[in-house]
C-alpha cells in the first residue's frame, strides 16, 4: 500500500511538473516583458483594450531620452505607396477625404517629429524587389545627412522586413549601424494567401494583370510565398544566422479571432474588417491558423524569445486607420509603438 500512494505522488509530481514546464515554453515568448513595460507607464490591461490611463508625460520624457542618440527608420510593406496614390487621386476628383488616409506609420511619424526625434521614412519601391530595395536602404544608412553619427533603429512592416532582411544579406556591414530591429507581421515563412495567387492559373493571371497596371514587379509579390521563403532561409540559413546573431530584435506577431457567426455580429456592430473574409479562409481552407487576414502568426517570428504575439490586430491595424479595417485608434497605436520601442532599447547595451 505504501509502495502504491507513493508511485501516485511521484506520478502526480510529474505530471504536474511537466505540464507546468510545457506551459512555461509555450509562453516562452515576449508576453510577459510586454504586460511589464505597460504596467510601468500605466497603461497596461489584460484583454489589451487599453482602456487604463497611459502615463504620457512619463513615456514620453523616457522615449525622447533615450532615443537621443538614434535615427529611427521606417520601411513600409507591399503596395503601400500606391494607397496615397489612390486616396490623391480620388481628392483630385473633388472627393473631400483626409489626405492623411491609408498614410502607414503616419501617426508615429508626426509623434516623432512632435518630441524632436530623429525619424526618416525609407523611401522603399511598394512593388520593387527585395534587391532593388535592398540597395535603396544601403544608401538611406549611410547618408551622413541623414543619419550623421547616429546608429538606426528600425521598424518595418510586412514585406519591408524581408527588404531589410535581404539588405542585411547583401551588405553585412550595414549590422553595425543599426542598433535594433522592430519587425511588425513579416511574413517570415511567407504567405498561403500569396501561394494560393502564385499557383491558381485564374487568380494569378488577373492578379498579375493588374500588377502590370500598376508598373509591379511581379518578384514583388511572389516573394511572400511560403514556397519561396522557405527556399530562402534554406539557401541562406548561415548568412541569415550572421546577420541575426547578437542583433537586438522584436518580431510581432497578430491574429484575430475570426468566424463566420463573429463576422455577423461585427456587421451588425459596424466593426468588421474587410479582412475577416481572408482571416477566415486562410484559418479554415489553407491550413494557416491564427493570422491577421494575410499572414499567419505562426510564420511572423524568427525567434520565439525574441517574439510577441497580440490579439485583436489585423494586417493593418498596426500602422495605419483604414476605413473597413480592425482600427486601433491613434492613443493606442501610438502607445503600442512606444512600449516595442523601449522594449527593443532594454536590448541595446
Amino acid at each position: 500500500m505504501v509502495r502504491l500512494f507513493s508511485a501516485m505522488f511521484f506520478y502526480t509530481f510529474c505530471l504536474f511538473f511537466t505540464i507546468a514546464f510545457a506551459t512555461k515554453v509555450a509562453k516562452a515568448d515576449l508576453s510577459n516583458e510586454f504586460q511589464q513595460m505597460e504596467e510601468e507607464l500605466s497603461y497596461y490591461s489584460s484583454d489589451y483594450s487599453y482602456n487604463y490611463n497611459y502615463n504620457y508625460d512619463y513615456g514620453d520624457t523616457l522615449l525622447r531620452k533615450k532615443l537621443q542618440s538614434y535615427v529611427v527608420f521606417y520601411i513600409d510593406g507591399f503596395f503601400a505607396k500606391s494607397f496615397i496614390q489612390i486616396v490623391n487621386d480620388v481628392r483630385a476628383m473633388g472627393v473631400p477625404i483626409p489626405s492623411s488616409l491609408f498614410l502607414t506609420f503616419g501617426d508615429q511619424e508626426n509623434y516623432f517629429r512632435t518630441n524632436k526625434i530623429a525619424f526618416y521614412r525609407v523611401p522603399i519601391g511598394s512593388f520593387a524587389s527585395m534587391e532593388d530595395n535592398s540597395k535603396t536602404i544601403l544608401k538611406a544608412i549611410n547618408n551622413q545627412k541623414i543619419v550623421g553619427n547616429k546608429k538606426v533603429i528600425i521598424i518595418t512592416h510586412s514585406k519591408g522586413g524581408l527588404d531589410l532582411l535581404q539588405a542585411l544579406l547583401d551588405h553585412p556591414e550595414l549590422k553595425q549601424k543599426i542598433a535594433g530591429w522592430i519587425a511588425l507581421q513579416t511574413p517570415f515563412q511567407g504567405s498561403p494567401l500569396v501561394s494560393l495567387f502564385d499557383s491558381n492559373r485564374a487568380l494569378n493571371s488577373i492578379w498579375r494583370s493588374f500588377l502590370a497596371l500598376l508598373r509591379a514587379n511581379y518578384q514583388s509579390f511572389s516573394c511572400m510565398t511560403s514556397e519561396f521563403m522557405s527556399n530562402y532561409f534554406s539557401q541562406n540559413s548561415t548568412s541569415i544566422q550572421d546577420a541575426l546573431t547578437d542583433l537586438p530584435k522584436i518580431t510581432v506577431g497578430t491574429y484575430v479571432e475570426a468566424d463566420y457567426f463573429r463576422s455577423i455580429i461585427e456587421f451588425m456592430k459596424g466593426d468588421l474588417s474587410i479582412l475577416n473574409p481572408l482571416t477566415i479562409y486562410l484559418n479554415n481552407h489553407l491550413e494557416g491558423g491564427k493570422n491577421d487576414g494575410f499572414v499567419p502568426v505562426k510564420g511572423m517570428c524568427l525567434d520565439s524569445k525574441d517574439c510577441l504575439t497580440l490579439p485583436d490586430m489585423d494586417h493593418a491595424a498596426a500602422i495605419m486607420d483604414v476605413p473597413l479595417f480592425k482600427s486601433l485608434g491613434k492613443e493606442q497605436r501610438l502607445h503600442l509603438t512606444k512600449v516595442l520601442l523601449l522594449m527593443l532599447l532594454q536590448r541595446i547595451v
